[in-house]
């Protein structure tokens, strides 16, 4: 149900199937944790009963760097996969995704890399026939020697039944194509119809 490399003609694989480098899956898991959605990113939590990711792709040409991969974790229950979509909603979001922030966009930098400033914007990405959506765009800017470089960070997602699909964007310099995202949202949705979870 993941995204694959035939999804995404012209970009790379990089990293494992875990989609994407360690740090950044561990603080995935420590966002959903502390929203309360019970997932504990690189582990499947006790109340999923499977979880998987795509590798992370990559393009990279001239000034253009944007990446994408996808997750897909099965609770226990729909009504579990509900509260945490519910959770994802709830007020905290924002302080838990500060803390997210800090852990992925400071991995791989030096210490003389200034990061902001930084904001976040909500949102519900259209996704019919779902029990709900959550979207988040991230905009920062890295500083480094009189340089700025702006960077986008965008994690979309719906719930289907007991199954939790998420998909993650990023870019430098400019966001991940808004109607190549659309298309890889729409692609995981109707995977996620298909399999009638």
């Amino acid at each position: 149900m993941n995204l694959t490399a035939a999804d995404v003609p012209g970009f790379s694989s990089s990293g494992s199937a875990r989609g994407g480098p360690r740090s950044h899956k561990r603080a995935e898991g420590e966002l959903f944790g502390c929203a309360g959605a019970r997932r504990s990113g690189a582990r499947t939590h006790s109340t999923d009963v499977a979880s998987a990711s795509s590798p992370s792709f990559e393009f990279r040409h001239g000034i253009i760097d944007v990446g994408v991969s996808s997750e897909v974790g099965v609770s226990r229950s729909s009504a579990l996969a509900d509260a945490e979509l519910a959770a994802l909603h709830s007020g905290r979001v924002r302080t838990c995704f500060e803390r997210y922030l800090h852990s992925v966009l400071a991995a791989g930098h030096s210490r003389a890399t200034r990061i902001g400033p930084v904001t976040i914007e909500s949102g519900n990405p259209p996704a019919p026939g779902t029990s709900g959506s959550f979207g988040w765009r991230v905009r920062a800017t890295f500083g480094l020697k009189g340089l700025r470089v702006p960077v986008y960070l965008d994690l979309l997602g719906f719930v289907y039944g007991p199954a939790r699909v998420t998909l993650v964007s990023s870019g430098a310099l400019r966001p991940f194509p808004a109607l190549a995202q659309q298309r890889l949202f729409a692609l995981l949705l109707t995977r996620a119809r298909a399999r009638g979870l």
